[in-house]
């Protein structure tokens, strides 16, 4: 499990400008990802091209909503 969550990890990086690690954990992987970067239609290809080598069960992508922009914001203040 470990390689193949690495795996995809790598895979999201390399293809994809400026994401961000938020919180993977068990097996789960979450980036951010910069909206201006890479088309979802390209970003579901990618997922797709590779799910059945990485066992992927399922992926979602979703927008930031408000709620999740102060957290954010929040945890980063010094």
């Amino acid at each position: 499990l470990h390689d193949r969550v690495e795996c995809l990890k790598d895979i999201i990086k390399d293809n994809v400008k400026g994401c961000q690690d938020d919180g993977s954990f068990d097996g789960r992987v979450r980036y951010e990802l910069p909206q201006d970067e890479i088309k979802l239609s390209e970003f579901f290809n990618l997922l797709e091209a590779r799910r059945e080598e990485l066992k992927i069960k399922d992926y979602t992508v979703s927008q930031t909503t408000l709620e999740q922009v102060f957290i954010h914001f929040a945890q980063h203040q010094h």
